[in-house]
């Protein structure tokens, strides 16, 4: 096969490590692009695997990085260090691999990567899979823009790109005060929470720099572009969405509580992500009270890390089951085996991972009309959509589903439509070829 070209890919964790769905999608997009013709070469701090590994086209370099630092923590990539750093690791490899182009795949690897393919002279792409490119709050209070807003320093009704540094600084420190816990902290924590802000201000602007001066801005739903039009004004901006996950040939053995569920044929109401009150997991809580009076064979299983958010009072042992977080592929079981899968999140979602498996294996879905989550479940189509932190709808959405089988099959056959059309390997690939070849010439100096 001839090589279309060689791509860089760039992100700060990378699989075996997974602490959320951008690692695993990225895993899943290089592997895609090394089979349909890419050389492709991952770069990545090396907290666990193989130095270098090679799987066909598909290269992954771990570069070193302290062992003391703790997986994740963005502290240690939002500083010039690490930018410098993993521009010379790029630099370094492209020595030997002669990239094409540059990928950034997620938010705190997009500078280092910017300067060095600047420095490199080639084409540079971004992958945005949230919106904190945007603000140090993550831009859902600035684009807001009004006086009731989390955020008071925005009624000048200007996009988030039109802010300087001591804007951001100003957010924080108001949201700083407000907060009742960060009050009761010593003074020297205190200064150290100011600094690290002051860091990820500078961060955020000169990210804004970098995306402004990308060949190509990629968002993984129409919604979270739409966004970052709005916010930084951004013209360069295309969508393509995130790769359904794989299918694990190898099924773990049940649980003895789930067993024990299946044989008395107990109808599973299922939820997978991070359990908190951003996720409108209260709501679900809520909403649970509510449907068991009506179904009464019903059990919610919550899959994910459970935060201090929500009420521990509420994880009652009749009605639910809190498994704690899992490996994707122990998560598999539980979608094959549940009747619905429900993502009731409050804030915007850029995607909906969650959502996306739920309708891949057949299964109705109930969604809250947020950001991406509505690009992949069609109200009455493939799923129900409810509005955010409606308990009321919520609950009726359930018992409605619960108690129809027809309605259950009929979502699954439109499943299979609509993921077959819009999240297929091929239309996924014909959007990043189509992307790649934007620019021909070398850009220049």
């Amino acid at each position: 096969m001839t090589s279309k070209g060689t791509i860089c890919i760039t992100i700060e964790i990378f699989p075996p490590i997974v602490i959320g769905g951008a690692e695993l999608s990225t895993h899943l997009a290089a592997k895609a692009l090394a089979t349909s013709g890419y050389r492709v070469v991952v770069l990545t701090p090396h907290y666990k695997g193989e130095e270098i590994e090679h799987d066909g086209q598909l290269t992954v370099i771990r570069f070193p990085y302290p062992k003391w630092i703790p997986v994740g923590d963005n502290l240690y990539f939002t500083n010039p260090l690490f930018y410098f750093y993993l521009g010379c690791q790029i630099i370094k490899a492209h020595k030997k691999y002669k990239f094409d182009f540059i990928h950034a795949h997620h938010t705190y690897s997009i500078i280092g990567s910017f300067f060095a393919a600047k420095i490199l002279r080639k084409r540079f792409f971004v992958t945005l899979r949230d919106t904190k490119c945007i603000c140090i709050h993550g831009a859902n209070e600035c684009l807001a823009r009004d006086k009731h807003s989390y955020v008071p320093y925005h009624e000048d009704g200007l996009p988030p790109v039109n802010c300087k540094f001591v804007d951001f600084y100003r957010c924080y420190t108001h949201s700083e005060r407000i907060d009742e816990k960060l009050k009761k902290k010593k003074f020297l924590k205190r200064f150290f929470l100011h600094a690290r802000k002051i860091l990820e201000s500078i961060d955020c602007k000169l990210r804004h720099f970098s995306l402004r001066r990308s060949t190509n801005v990629i968002s993984v739903s129409d919604a979270l572009g739409a966004k970052y039009k709005k916010a930084l004004a951004l013209d360069n901006i295309s969508t393509i969405y995130n790769l359904p996950p794989v299918l694990f040939s190898e099924k773990s053995e049940n649980p003895y509580w789930f067993k024990k569920l299946l044989e008395e044929e107990k109808q599973i109401v299922l939820y997978v992500g991070a359990i908190s009150i951003n996720k409108g997991c209260q709501c679900l809580i809520d909403a649970m009270f509510q449907v068991q009076t009506v179904v009464p064979n019903v059990f919610f299983v919550f899959v994910g890390k459970v935060y201090d958010d929500i009420k521990s009072n509420d994880m009652v042992d009749p009605y639910c089951y809190f498994t704690g977080h899992l490996k994707p592929s122990d998560v598999q079981k539980y979608f094959i085996n549940c009747s619905i899968v429900v993502v009731p999140s409050i804030t915007d979602e850029a995607f909906g991972r969650s959502a996306l498996e739920g309708a891949m294996h057949g299964k109705p879905v109930i969604v809250t009309r947020n950001g991406g989550l509505v690009e992949i479940i069609e109200d009455k189509v493939n799923g129900l959509v409810v509005e955010s932190g409606d308990v009321v709808g919520l609950s009726n959405a359930i018992i409605s589903i619960l108690n129809s089988k027809s309605l259950r099959d009929e979502f699954k056959d439109n499943s299979e439509k609509i993921i077959a059309s819009k999240f297929s390997v091929g239309a996924i690939l014909e959007r990043y070829n189509l992307i790649y070849s934007i620019v021909e010439d070398p850009p220049p100096n």
